[in-house]
């Protein structure tokens, strides 16, 4: 659910008094990456590194596979080198490692962050493995699992996440979740959560237009309001459970008079088409098929969430990272989530100063309670809700801050020491549950 992306990241530490700029300056950065395109959930966080580096003067190399993001890290200043790392098999893999090894020795690299499996194991091989001239070369990962683990062999390979220097994990749940998996990593793990940056989900900037088109789109009438569920449509994801609190949900409101509402649920599809079949027959079935909606995903993430009246996100199993919840609070929205993993790190409730709703995953009746208080709420009690939620992103989850911190783990990496003035990176706080 990424839009466009924002100006560098790296804008705010480009100055050469900034610590970051002394301890990485002259230094070569390598990044290898599972691939460059735009869908790919990484593409963010690898352009504004790739910029944040060079604007403290260090020198930011990218290997991995062509794709449709190469020319905008060129113009950022990064270089490119393919790597086809988007083929885990072993054949490929020890090629990879060769032109690791290379790339490492003739570039002078100072250290590599790896940011899937694959890329790890050729990047671990090449800078620790047997038989190479790269010894004491950093290796930092970053940890986005879950990752299913059901067997030695799985858990063996994706063990490789753990062996960094510096592992960086995308929330509390997931640092938490490999510390249990990997305790021998426990003390090398660092907290940097996924941001979003706070001006480019502003909500002021989304044309009335774009939003009233979503609405047609979706065959929403005038007086209707929209429930919507953002996201890949896969089982996990909790349309099940949604679609039995929805039906909670409009007796309710017939009840009491209350304007309608639709659901939609719109979201990349995997090949084949059985889960969306068995969504229609399950709305069929509990008299929906009317009043709902299962569609692609929209061409612009931003009106599509400005469109709906509440925005709820019912996985049924804990996500490692949370940044589509981010870009809705960013936009002010109304969210209800799955009490559980990332997203219960992200919405407040009360004692706290609520910027949303959270709920038992899978349980049908407190969804529906929830979905039908954010739809009752007052104009006023929606807009102080939308500042704080808004105010709350910009605190504790900006692009900025997950650039800075990255960097500041580099820095330790790669000195032995953390950079003074630079806030700390989060140390990972074992979570219950």
């Amino acid at each position: 659910m990424n839009a466009s992306f924002p100006p560098t990241a790296g804008s705010a530490i480009s100055s050469a008094e900034h610590p970051l700029h002394g301890m990485l300056k002259g230094r070569v950065i390598l990044q290898v990456v599972p691939d460059l395109d735009l869908a790919s959930g990484v593409e963010d966080d690898v352009l504004d590194v790739a910029g944040a580096l060079v604007a403290v003067g260090a020198r930011a190399i990218i290997a991995g596979p062509a794709g449709t993001l190469v020319g905008e890290l060129q113009a950022r200043g990064a270089e490119w080198l393919h790597l086809p790392t988007e083929d885990a098999g072993i054949g490929r893999t020890l090629a990879n490692v060769r032109r690791l090894r290379n790339i490492v020795r003739t570039e002078r690299v100072a250290l590599v962050h790896a940011r899937s499996r694959a890329p790890a194991w050729s990047a671990w091989l090449a800078t620790h493995g047997p038989f190479n001239r790269n010894r004491g070369v950093p290796l930092v990962t970053t940890y986005s699992g879950p990752y299913s683990e059901q067997g030695r062999l799985s858990r063996a390979y994706n063990g490789i996440m753990a062996k960094g220097e510096a592992v960086i994990a995308s929330s509390q749940f997931a640092a938490t979740l490999l510390a249990r998996r990997h305790p021998e990593a426990a003390e090398r793990i660092c907290v940097v959560p996924r941001g979003v940056a706070p001006e480019e989900f502003d909500p002021e900037a989304v044309p009335l237009l774009r939003i009233a088109r979503q609405r047609h789109a979706w065959d929403v009438r005038a007086e209707e309001r929209i429930v919507l569920l953002p996201g890949r449509l896969t089982p996990w994801k909790g349309h099940l459970v949604l679609i039995e609190a929805f039906r909670r949900l409009v007796v309710r409101l017939d009840e009491l008079g209350a304007a309608p509402v639709r659901l939609v649920m719109a979201g990349e599809a995997k090949p084949g088409a059985h889960y969306l079949q068995h969504l229609a027959r399950r709305l069929e079935a509990v008299g929906l098929a009317e009043q709902a909606v299962v569609t692609e995903a929209p061409e612009h993430w931003p009106a599509a969430l400005m469109a709906a009246d509440v925005v709820v996100m019912p996985s049924t199993e804990p996500e490692a990272f949370a940044r589509s919840a981010l870009e809705v609070l960013a936009l002010g929205r109304p969210l209800v989530v799955s009490d559980h993993g990332a997203l219960r790190e992200v919405v407040r409730v009360p004692p706290e100063a609520a910027t949303g709703w959270r709920v038992p995953p899978g349980d049908p009746a407190e969804l529906a309670r929830a979905l039908h208080q954010a739809l009752e709420r007052s104009p006023e009690e929606r807009e102080a809700m939308a500042r704080r939620a808004r105010r709350d992103v910009e605190l504790r989850f900006s692009r900025r801050q997950e650039v800075a911190a990255t960097l500041s783990a580099y820095a330790r990496a790669v000195t032995g020491t953390a950079p003074a003035g630079v806030p700390a990176v989060a140390r990972i706080q074992i979570l219950d549950g």
